[in-house]
């Protein structure tokens, strides 16, 4: 660990989370040894670096899923949808990592938006003018507000933004525009095919929930239905929750060309 690394360890252990956050966000998609190697010796443990996700892989589901000619993939913008989703959670991840919770009332509270939000009220209460008497922690959380409204006067927007980031709120709305904005199907195909196409996608790149692979499937007595079937069923109830999935936008003009 760098000497300066090992400083801001000790002396601000939220932005030194939100460094190693950035660093994580820009390498997400490369899941090499050496890198993983190195956050270990960081001080992250493996179980948190479960979002990095080989981009190699994700190409390969795309061909998968384009392979019969009945869907067709916006590349560039499932990627970046995709990169989004992966964004999201890795910030609320490292958040576990570095221990920023507490409990206040019985109920669990994020450290960080708690502090953002009451260094927020105090700013608006203030005119902007806080006391300059604080902690280490304070002062760099301060700084931080201060960094994201230079950026973006309308505190709904990239500070907005920011806070459901580190929260992990925004996964399904990144998950369901990948899905109703990025994939699309040729002609009118069943759901059930078209669901289960990108069950293995949405596999690769959703830690959070458990799904069954084939074996594991036809080990388990519990469903009496296709697999294929209990794919589609999947991925809806992972995307859409209790709410019907709109119906899929046919593809009239291959664009994608």
């Amino acid at each position: 660990m760098s000497p300066d690394l090992e400083k801001l360890k000790i002396e601000s252990p939220v932005v030194f989370m939100l460094c190693l956050s950035h660093i994580y966000q820009d390498l997400v998609f490369f899941p090499d040894e050496d890198i993983t190697v190195r956050f270990i010796e960081l001080g992250v443990k493996h179980f948190h670096l479960k979002w990095f996700t080989s981009l190699e892989e994700i190409k390969i589901e795309f061909e998968r899923i384009e392979y019969e000619g009945l869907i067709r993939i916006s590349k560039q913008v499932a990627l970046q949808m995709i990169k989004l989703h992966l964004d999201v959670q890795v910030y609320a991840e490292m958040q576990l990592w570095g221990n920023f919770f507490k409990k206040k009332n019985g109920i669990t509270m994020n450290m960080v938006t708690e502090s953002i939000s009451n260094i927020i009220r105090r700013r608006d209460y203030a005119g902007g003018n806080i006391s300059s008497n604080k902690d280490s922690y304070s002062k760099n959380i301060d700084d931080l507000v201060e960094h994201l409204q230079k950026k973006d006067s309308d505190q709904s927007g990239l500070l907005g933004m920011f806070l459901q980031n580190i929260k992990g709120e925004t996964e399904d709305n990144f998950q369901q525009f990948l899905l109703d904005d990025c994939i699309y199907p040729t002609k009118k195909i069943p759901d059930t095919k078209y669901f289960s196409s990108v069950f293995p996608l949405i596999k690769l790149i959703n830690k959070k929930k458990y799904m069954m692979s084939k074996i594991e499937f036809e080990k388990s007595e519990k469903y009496l239905m296709s697999y294929e079937r209990y794919q589609a069923i999947r991925v809806k109830k992972i995307i859409y929750k209790n709410n019907k999935p709109a119906p899929r936008k046919i593809l009239v003009q291959d664009f994608f060309q």
